[in-house]
């Protein structure tokens, strides 16, 4: 019996050790897993971290890379811009009636003819682009508002990159006739060296001149210098993207997602009117909205190509004096309609920095809207200049009759006998303070 008793105490003590064995056990092995678990979520939370920092950090080589494509940008702009005002020049040479050229005029058309025959193509930087594509964590920036602005930018460039080679293609079509048209019976270096001609050989070669300077395929060619306005409009739209993408990244919004939409960057609002509120910028025109015009009354030409030309930082124009009227304008560009327009009724001043030549020239200025006629005269302001750099604004209440929503020409200069000359450095809309 004290046996029996002895094994029933013995099995008893033997099962409540096996059963703290177990819990200890089972215990050990969940802080082991708990352990693991922990180990694992920091592990993660470091991953995050990092992969945060590296995204962080393409997103800072790809605004490195932007701001490179700015500066390249705006040196094609240059040419382009520059390239746009030459065609227009231009045309006061070619389809002369009188064939009689000088020395100047010809060293001026081939200078144009031969940019024109130039290709100009922007070469963007998509190192970063690439390197974050191919680093596996381009994922992370799903459903953010900078990934819609980072494919948004590349996909402009894409844009660019064809509207580039179809214009690339069809200049060098109109350059390679251009350059075959040219007489047998004439070297080439006598027409781009008329300086090296005797006075005989000079006007022996004006009939020659005038058939290679109104050569269809020479007028093509210059002519389609004018439709590379579209191009550069889509060079703005870039580096409005641009200049959105490297902003966010310096004001500092990280993780990059916390803005509220694209809208506050202007994104989507990058063909709205504030934009052709700059007529001409440090003597440029803003050939991506418009064109610059001379006309004069009557059949005697007189603009030459030195009648508006960008001189330094602006833009110089000339009026050689006549017996009859005339006029040089900015006008709307639009290839497919002539009397295009655009709308000014939100601004209620033009505003003009102008410098007299002289220092004494009363100029007159004058807008015009779409529904009056070629036959009469806009309104026009008076402006006396002097010979130093003067701000001028101009309420637009002046124009009373004239439709601000309509407008063809938001910028002429009217001319009666006298000759005047005068440079233009800035001119644009504006909105009163």
């Amino acid at each position: 019996m004290l046996l029996l008793s002895r094994k029933l105490k013995h099995g008893h003590f033997m099962r409540e050790n096996m059963r703290k064995y177990l819990l200890y056990g089972v215990g050990e092995i969940l802080l082991i897993i708990i352990g693991i678990m922990i180990a694992l979520q920091i592990d993660n939370w470091n991953t995050e971290r990092q992969q945060e920092t590296m995204l962080e950090s393409y997103l800072h080589v790809i605004a490195g890379n932007m701001r490179d494509d700015a500066g390249e940008i705006d040196e094609l702009r240059k040419n382009r811009t520059a390239r746009v005002l030459d065609a227009t020049r231009v045309d006061n040479i070619i389809g002369r009636i009188d064939y009689s050229y000088n020395v100047a005029e010809i060293y001026f058309f081939n200078r144009v003819a031969a940019a024109a025959g130039k290709n100009l193509y922007f070469n963007a930087d998509t190192s970063g682009y690439e390197a974050l594509n191919n680093s596996g964590i381009r994922g992370r920036l799903q459903g953010r508002d900078v990934e819609r602005l980072l494919s948004k930018y590349y996909d402009q460039v894409s844009h660019i990159e064809n509207l580039e080679k179809r214009f690339n293609e069809l200049v060098n079509s109109l350059n390679r006739d251009f350059l075959l048209s040219y007489p047998d019976t004439v070297a080439q270096w006598e027409f781009r060296s008329p300086r090296a001609l005797t006075q005989d050989r000079f006007e022996e070669m004006q009939p020659v001149w005038a058939r290679i300077i109104n050569g269809a395929a020479v007028r093509e060619l210059i002519n389609l210098q004018w439709e590379a306005s579209a191009i550069v409009r889509e060079y703005d739209k870039l580096m409005q993207l641009g200049i959105a993408f490297t902003g966010m990244l310096e004001s500092g919004n990280s993780p990059f997602d916390d803005l509220e939409s694209l809208s506050i960057l202007g994104i989507d609002q990058i063909d709205d009117w504030p934009l052709h509120a700059a007529l001409v910028t440090g003597g440029q025109l803003s050939v991506q909205f418009y064109n610059l015009q001379g006309v004069a009354d009557g059949f005697e030409p007189i603009f030459t190509f030195r009648s508006y030309e960008k001189v330094d930082d602006s833009l110089h124009l000339q009026y050689p004096g006549s017996d009859s009227w005339a006029a040089i304008w900015i006008e709307v560009s639009d290839i497919q309609d002539d009397r295009a327009v655009l709308d000014f009724s939100h601004f209620e001043k033009l505003v003009l920095e102008l410098k007299g030549d002289a220092g004494s020239e009363i100029i007159s200025v004058h807008i015009k809207d779409r529904y009056l006629s070629d036959a009469v005269a806009p309104e026009s302001v008076e402006l006396q200049l002097t010979d130093a750099w003067q701000w001028y604004e101009i309420d637009l209440t002046t124009f009373k009759n004239t439709d601000l929503s309509k407008l063809i020409s938001p910028l002429g200069f009217a001319f009666a006998h006298e000759p005047q000359s005068f440079s233009l450095r800035n001119a644009r809309y504006v909105i009163a303070d």
